[in-house]
């Protein structure tokens, strides 16, 4: 220092542990040199990184985020190829299976609404320009698609054979005391009917119409009337050979004469062409407006059981469907581990690692 009458190892210039920059007044530190860059810039510099490709463009924090982004981005997207297909199965089950038939207009425009988004998920990847196509949006798009139509499918089939019969039931009218020589187009509104004491089914005199099921149908008389015509039917489904042998619904006593009508056409289905058959084949005079009725012991406990079998279809559906989709997913996921591995050992980077960067 100018003027400075000390020697120079007074002022610690030649102690080997002191520097002089750090001795000297006002002395300016010199700045620390960063292996890949200066932090504060927003990114590592990657092109200052020994080895790496000149003009790289991307930095080496920012595809460290973006790995760490893309691998919180899995379980995400793997959470929603697995749950979303079997939450729609599970509603139009369960719309379409349980819920009264007046309601279909609104569960239609739901139907379509979810078809039209399912397709477009599956398919706008591939004709959008800024949009690089994922298998990940094709595979939702159609396995959702695939739900709604398995699921509205499952749910008409509910309904039709267990809470159609349910709804129509529950509504009608319960009438006592009824004659089976009786006409049955006074009573047409009946759900339900208790016949009078000495009431029979007439099993000699039943008949099977074969139509890929056997549709059974016996005449119910009036043991008291001459006349053998009759307007009421015992029906039941594959429990009574071609003539004779009718075995269906409960056994018929002194106190057991009810019987829970067919009412919807569905139900009736082809037990119509059986009583016309009987009719012809046994000289039966059948009147206008015959009803058709499925023998029971209890009705109120045949009709809530009704209900719960519609119910328990409707769960087994869903988890069996569940089921389906958990094995096929995990067997997917072993194969496509097993191609992101060979397919890394041959270019270097595996098919995952682009399948969960997703979109740019």
């Amino acid at each position: 220092m100018p003027g400075d009458p000390r020697p120079f190892s007074m002022l610690g210039l030649n102690d080997p542990f002191v520097t002089p920059a750090a001795t000297m007044p006002f002395a300016k530190a010199a700045p620390k040199q960063y292996l890949y860059g200066t932090p504060g810039a927003g990114r590592f510099d990657e092109e200052a990184r020994p080895g790496a490709p000149q003009g790289a463009g991307s930095g080496y924090g920012k595809a460290t985020n973006d790995a760490r982004n893309a691998t919180a981005r899995g379980p995400l997207k793997a959470a929603l190829l697995l749950l979303l297909p079997i939450l729609v199965f599970t509603n139009f089950v369960l719309v379409f299976g349980l819920c009264h038939k007046d309601y279909r207009p609104i569960f239609w425009i739901l139907f379509c609404l979810t078809v039209l988004a399912s397709a477009g998920l599956a398919t706008l990847p591939q004709f959008s320009p800024s949009a690089q196509p994922k298998l990940h949006f094709r595979l939702v798009g159609s396995l959702t698609l695939l739900a709604a139509i398995l699921g509205t499918l499952l749910g008409f089939l509910c309904y039709s054979n267990f809470i159609d019969l349910y709804y129509n039931t529950s509504v009608g009218r319960w009438y006592g005391n009824v004659r089976p020589s009786s006409d049955p187009e006074i009573i047409g509104d009946a759900s339900i009917l208790t016949f009078s004491p000495g009431t029979q089914i007439d099993i000699s005199k039943s008949a099977g119409f074969n139509h890929g099921d056997l549709y059974c149908v016996a005449p119910i008389i009036d043991t008291a009337a001459a006349a053998p015509s009759t307007g009421y039917w015992a029906v039941g489904l594959n429990c009574c050979a071609a003539r004779g042998r009718f075995t269906c619904g409960t056994r018929m006593d002194g106190e057991n004469h009810t019987g829970i009508v067919l009412s919807s056409t569905a139900s009736v289905g082809h037990f119509a062409d059986a009583v016309k058959q009987a009719g012809a084949i046994y000289d039966i005079r059948i009147p206008e407006g015959a009803l058709l009725v499925r023998w029971v012991s209890d009705a109120a406990m045949e009709i809530d059981g009704l209900w719960h079998d519609g119910v328990l279809f409707c769960v087994l559906a869903i988890l069996i469907a569940f089921g389906v989709e958990l094995v096929l997913f995990c067997l997917a996921a072993g194969l496509f581990l097993a191609w992101n591995r060979s397919e890394a050992a041959a270019s270097g980077q595996g098919y995952l690692d682009k399948y969960l960067q997703g979109p740019k």
